[in-house]
């Protein structure tokens, strides 16, 4: 008899094995492939010998998710020369080869990538060049790799876009007044609405003012991108405040100087760093513990590609969030960060990634703990609630499937409850049933998730996507008609 239901059970272990990995192929749909792009901003422009300039290195991926770009890029060094390499404002955090340069061979080179993919048109390394000489200079590819955040590192690089700049004669400025006296000290800048320069900004009007000295009878200023450059908007009488409306993201300056009746004297340059766009979506992975009676760890992460991400909060079920910095998110292990030790049920987490500048986005998952901590005479006093969450049909599939896989286990208990031995052997076959069926369940869920969170990122869908989507909703529909016939089967086994 014990060596009869033995036989049973592996044939109802195989048997399922089988139709869900039948499944889990029906599920693993082709991922749709798109090309990147590479280009600089701007494409063109004009400077005089002597002047500095900066140039972005962009990728558009054209709707494709990416992690990692390779290239090397030329430039004529005939007539630039590259004077710095920014990451600032990267789409990248980790860094394989560090962005250098060579104005002997006129060549720029950097490879990177995101543990976060990217879909949409992004900076990756900023130069600064020099106009040396007069004449036309390109910047280009030489060559260029782009992988595809699909699991395969596919290279989708498709083009890389070259640009032509006009170097003209440095144009030379007329001699100076002789002096009859001193020129006028560089103006000291300060603002009431943006009062640290090296603090990031999620306002984008800011007031500007500085005290006008005895003697001055002008104040030019100007606005821009450039660190050192010289300002150009008069204002005859001079005027001591400026608002500026509609700054754009990123890093500016402002230029001030004053001058007096001997001239124009030394210039103030006043940075402002301003982030109006929140962290980019994130989601929140549960990775369960090596031990069943230890909590899960969640795994998250996100990137902020204007200025950074300053700290995560996270809060289960409405209590007081715990914050983790930059630094301290850094030293997490690889699985994520471990939640503590609660009674089992379940519960809300929401996980906000908040910038430099303040701006903030969030994730929300349901961690459902079955670690065995219950204890009845403190339970009524834990403070932190389980909590209904609505409708989320994959969880009722699931609690639907555990329920009628418990109600099958009684069954089979109560009918061999006067054999012992075999009793206690059909308790942990089906258990070892059980645990696959979660296991299987649990890959096609994350499948799932994964193939309509790539398609639902895309404004505009095409007939495959579409296609696609429609075939993900069948799928549903045949897993539940496959599960019923399952369970159906290991019924008439067992009976």
């Amino acid at each position: 008899m014990y060596q009869q239901h033995r036989k049973q059970n592996n044939f109802i272990q195989n048997k399922l094995s089988r139709r869900f990995f039948i499944l889990a192929i029906f599920f693993a749909l082709p991922s749709l492939a798109s090309a990147a792009d590479l280009g600089f901003s701007p494409i063109s422009a004009t400077h005089s010998v002597g002047q500095t300039f900066n140039v972005r290195v962009e990728v558009s991926p054209d709707g494709e998710g990416i992690n990692a770009v390779e290239s090397e890029i030329t430039f004529d060094a005939s007539k630039l020369s590259v004077s710095a390499l920014s990451k600032t404002g990267s789409a990248f955090s980790l860094w394989t080869t560090e962005p250098e340069f060579s104005n002997t061979t006129g060549t720029i080179s950097f490879g990177g990538g995101s543990p976060t993919p990217f879909s949409r048109t992004s900076t990756l390394v900023t130069i600064t060049f020099r106009a040396i000489s007069p004449g036309s200079a390109e910047v280009d590819y030489a060559s260029a790799s782009v992988l595809a955040a699909d699991g395969l590192g596919t290279n989708i690089f498709n083009e890389g876009k070259k640009s032509i700049y006009t170097i003209t004669e440095a144009i030379a400025p007329p001699p100076p007044p002789t002096p009859a006296g001193d020129r006028p000290n560089a103006p000291v800048i300060e603002s009431p609405s943006h009062p640290n320069e090296e603090t990031w900004y999620s306002d984008n009007t800011a007031e500007f003012s500085w005290d006008i000295p005895k003697g001055v009878t002008t104040v030019r200023i100007l606005l821009n991108s450039t660190a050192d450059s010289n300002p150009t908007v008069a204002y005859s009488p001079p005027i001591d405040t400026r608002i500026i409306d509609n700054l754009d993201e990123g890093v500016s300056f402002l230029h001030v100087d004053f001058k007096n009746e001997v001239g124009f004297g030394e210039t103030a340059h006043r940075k402002i760093q301003i982030d109006l766009t929140p962290p980019d979506p994130f989601d929140i992975v549960v990775v369960p513990a090596e031990a069943s009676t230890s909590p899960p760890y969640l795994s998250f992460e996100t990137t902020d590609e204007v200025s950074d991400i300053e700290r995560y909060e996270i809060t289960i079920s409405s209590e007081n969030p715990v914050v983790l910095d930059a630094e301290r998110f850094k030293e997490l292990p690889d699985e994520g960060w471990q939640m503590p030790r609660l009674f089992d049920g379940t519960y809300l987490v929401t996980i906000r990634a908040f910038d430099l500048a303040g701006n903030m986005s969030e994730s929300d998952v349901s961690v459902e703990l079955a670690t065995g901590y219950t204890d009845a005479g403190d339970q009524a006093q834990q403070t932190v609630e389980i909590v209904d969450e609505g409708i989320n049909w994959w969880f009722i599939l699931v609690l639907i499937l555990l329920i009628i896989i418990i109600l099958l286990i009684g069954i089979i208990y109560m009918q061999r409850s006067r054999f012992l031995k075999e009793r206690d052997y059909l308790r942990r076959e089906t258990k070892e049933v059980r645990q696959k069926m979660e296991k299987i369940f649990s890959v096609l869920q994350d499948e799932l998730e994964e193939q309509i969170r790539s398609l639902d990122k895309k404004p505009r869908l095409s007939a495959d996507e579409k296609r696609v989507l429609k075939s993900m909703r069948e799928a549903l529909e045949v897993s539940e008609a496959f599960i019923n016939k399952e369970i159906e089967d290991v019924e008439k086994v067992l009976d």
